[in-house]
């Protein structure tokens, strides 16, 4: 596990082995020679002893300092603390095996550190354990690459012994020798000055296979100028993987150039805030979830709110904040890393870069990280001494290096296992697993639009796995894979074959991914190409500037660059995809290798359920409107997982996980509290799950619901919505409806003015708001109605609407559950 987080670490073991054992077999002469690998041990050994503490008996009267033992007393002695005293181990818990070469423990005490206690009563097979480890340490590194599986969460026990928990190692065998690909057969140590690609692309053989971020863009940084020890702390606050994946590709681009690194949650580094010290810099990215901090952040925000612990922690440290969001979100936009970069500013830490750095998941998150990303390397280098001209950015062909091995297995027919993976889709993203993926069943998928209509929103209920529970007012996370049909399109411009057989493999152990795609099993090329990655994605500038380079014909190499030029208008705004333009500019090429490096995995979908578990807790349901139409380009657009549950059959299976939304929309506490209800389309999900729980706990207090529609086919759920005002569960029901008479257009934040008194009273008294759909238009709009009913309400100018909204949100009594638009 250290071996994994600590790279200079690892290439000082690798070139011991390398030099020493080579390929051949490991004797006992040899493993004398291992001196470094048996630092190593003794390393480890110190920061995690087997043993927690020791007894020992006084033989005699015995003066221990200014302690008296009699005779016959026992004694606790802690190993551990002993291991971890900084006045013979500074800075404690840095990995530092070289504090165990000989000029370094000359003048330490032998007693410093006791894994094996010592005297009469210490562990007799001392000698054979360190054997054998250096033994397993060596043939283990000759053989494989080690690296700590994202999964893992460590912690420890100690019932006796030291017993580790939540530690998963992958191993991955070493396909050459370290050395012969770092010196060559006649290099010498002086001829190693090279530029090493931290970003996305391209690492010399010798540093490490390529770290692919997806964006053919990057930065060059001469291995050659990082100090030696120099430290990284690299945390991340995530809920969907996007961050976690950014701060784990930009710790392994950190230990491609030696830098020792660890990466992980800002919650978990309150447990390890010591490490700061003399980190070279710490990196956050941090995303902003309904306004509250990510799941692994909320603790960490917490602590920001003590400056004078947080300046203990961050004074005088570099640091760097980016934070990714999605200004459709207007409110909250940015919030958390924003809090974040102030509260470090303000506790005197020293940014990297000029100002706090966000991307916008709305436009272009990945070339707004890809800036800042470059940005960072230019402010740690010269923090740490280096010269501008040993950082250098690339971009376009030169950017890219495939991520994966793909192994083609020609003749190979498919077995059963890889059909059944075709029909349901056996894969799912590690982030998806750690939110407690499971299977559950379609127990009924029904149309809700009416047959004149030309849109299709389904109702799908799904059969829950055992012991999951969920409550009113959460989301229900849906695994999909891509629509045949486009599908098949991708693999036509790879010039592939859907049941074509292979194998994919990551390029290198170092490699950072959080790609889906299960490596070394029989797959197919329509297996990877529906389950691994999102082929809708619209293409960055970045990997626009790969197809230019790569375009062999002159007309549609300047036709790409007309479109670069154009960007925003001929491609962020007509949605143009990577697989559209390998299709319509043909001389450019890609690999499934390169494509899947390109593309990111993959995602789950959030979907707001629609039903009550008083009702039936061992079922949700979801409202799932079903994404189809063109783009300017002509391009025929399918939602992922809109179209692939629209085709779930009842009794077949879905992927699924409940997801708590950390936010307050929840139902209060008390039956006689006023409810509004504002949910047009799709938007009435949640508060249809809240009209049965309401009804279900015999709640008294009034409801209204705004729904809005364009006519009466898209009164989605109107029979039900007429039974609960027939039954008094709700006191007003009204509907807007866009399209219904030709001319009048009218949406829900026109109902709510026009019931301002009736809205204005259940608010005075106490009444909580609820609004569900649309970001980008419905909710600003809704919030500015609301604002006017208020101030108008209230007497006061309209000027003053806006702050009453947010004393209501302070309140926890305006609550939004709404999503990004396309």
């Amino acid at each position: 596990m250290l071996l994994s987080q600590h790279g200079n670490v690892e290439r000082k073991v690798m070139e011991e082995v390398e030099r020493v054992v080579g390929n051949g077999p490991l004797t006992f002469e040899k493993l004398g020679q291992l001196q470094y690998c048996t630092c190593v041990i003794n390393e480890s050994l110190r920061l995690f002893p087997p043993a927690q503490a020791s007894r020992k008996d006084a033989a005699v009267d015995t003066m221990l300092g200014p302690y008296k033992i009699p005779k016959g007393m026992a004694a606790i002695v802690s190993l551990w603390g002993l291991s971890h005293n900084p006045v013979h181990w500074p800075d404690p818990w840095k990995f530092d095996p070289d504090r165990w070469l000989p000029e370094r423990a000359k003048n330490r005490s032998p007693f410093a550190s006791l894994p094996f206690s010592a005297g009469h009563r210490g562990c007799l097979g001392r000698q054979l354990s360190i054997m054998e480890q250096r033994s397993v340490l060596a043939r283990t590194v000759q053989r494989y690459h080690l690296r700590l599986h994202s999964l893992s969460k460590p912690s420890f026990t100690t019932p006796l012994f030291l017993k580790p928990h939540g530690v998963f190692i992958s191993l991955e065998l070493r396909q050459v020798s370290y050395l012969s690909t770092r010196l060559g057969p006649s290099l010498s140590d002086a001829s190693l000055a090279r530029s090493i690609p931290v970003a996305a692309a391209a690492t010399v053989a010798g540093a490490g296979a390529p770290v692919a971020s997806g964006a053919g863009k990057g930065v060059m940084v001469d291995a050659t100028a990082i100090p030696p020890d120099t430290r990284l702390l690299v945390l991340y606050g995530s809920n969907m993987g996007t961050c976690e994946t950014f701060a784990g590709e930009l710790a392994q681009h950190a230990v491609k150039i030696g830098m020792a690194t660890i990466s992980m949650s800002l919650d978990a580094f309150l447990e390890k805030k010591e490490m700061t010290k003399g980190a070279a810099a710490v990196i956050i990215i941090s995303s902003t979830y309904n306004g509250t901090p990510p799941d692994n952040a909320s603790r960490f925000m917490k602590f920001l709110e003590e400056p004078v612990e947080v300046a203990k922690v961050f004074a005088g440290v570099h640091f760097s904040v980016f934070g990714c969001g999605n200004t459709q979100w207007t409110r909250t936009y940015q919030a958390i890393p924003r809090a974040i970069d102030k509260a470090l500013v303000a506790a005197q830490g020293k940014r990297l870069t000029a100002d706090f750095a966000c991307g916008n998941a709305d436009s272009a998150l990945d070339e707004e990280y890809e800036t800042w990303k470059f940005a960072l390397w230019e402010g740690l280098s010269k923090s740490l001494g280096i010269s501008g001209a040993q950082v250098q950015p690339v971009s376009g062909a030169a950017g890219l290096v495939p991520a994966y091995v793909v192994t083609p297995l020609p003749g190979k027919r498919k077995e059963h296992q890889v059909e059944k993976a075709r029909e349901f889709g056996d894969v799912a993203s590690k982030w998806a697993m750690k939110n407690g993926l499971f299977i559950g069943k379609v127990l009924e998928n029904r149309e809700l639009q009416g047959t004149a209509s030309d849109r299709s929103t389904r109702h799908i209920e799904i059969q829950l796995a055992p012991k999951q529970h969920y409550t009113a007012g959460d989301h229900l996370a849906v695994q999909g894979g891509n629509p045949p049909e486009v599908v098949a399109r991708a693999a036509a411009v790879l010039e592939m074959k859907l049941d074509d057989m292979l194998h994919v493999h990551k390029a290198s152990p170092q490699v950072a991914t959080s790609s889906t795609i299960p490596f070394g099993v029989d797959l197919t090329v329509e297996l990877v190409l529906t389950w691994c990655v999102e082929l809708q994605h619209t293409v960055p500038r970045a990997q626009l500037a790969i197809l230019i380079d790569r375009a062999t014909c002159p007309p549609e190499k300047k036709a790409l660059e007309a479109m670069m030029g154009a960007y925003d208008t001929e491609v962020n705004q007509k949605k143009r995809t990577l697989i559209e333009l390998l299709d319509a500019y043909r001389s450019t090429k890609l690999t499934l290798a390169e494509l899947c490096t390109l593309l990111p995995p993959l995602r789950p979908r959030y979907y707001s359920i629609s039903s009550s578990p008083l009702i039936d807790a061992e079922k949700a349901s979801v409202t799932v409107g079903v994404v189809k139409g063109y783009t300017p380009t002509g391009r025929l657009h399918l939602g992922v997982v809109s179209n692939y549950l629209a085709g779930r059959k009842a009794g077949q299976q879905v992927r699924v996980f409940v997801k708590d939304t950390k936010s307050n929309f929840r139902l209060p506490p008390t039956g006689t509290t006023p409810i509004i209800l504002i949910g047009p389309g799709t938007g009435v999900a949640p508060l249809r799950g809240f009209l049965y729980d309401r009804e279900a706990s015999k709640a008294t207090g009034p409801a209204v619901l705004f729904f809005g529609c364009r006519q009466d086919d898209d009164f989605i759920y109107r029979e039900e919505m007429e039974g609960f005002k027939a039954r008094g569960v709700l006191q007003e029901l009204e509907v807007a409806f866009s399209r219904k008479v030709p001319g009048q257009r009218v949406y829900v934040q026109q109902l709510l003015e026009r019931k301002a008194r009736m809205l204005f009273q259940m608010l005075e008294a106490g009444g909580h708001v609820y609004v569900c759909g649309d970001a980008k238009h419905m909710a600003p709009d809704v919030r500015a109605a609301i604002a006017k009913i208020l101030a108008e309400g209230k007497g006061l100018p309209l000027t003053h609407g806006p702050c009453l909204v947010e004393e209501l949100v302070t309140e926890k009594r305006y609550l939004e559950d709404v999503w990004a638009s396309g």
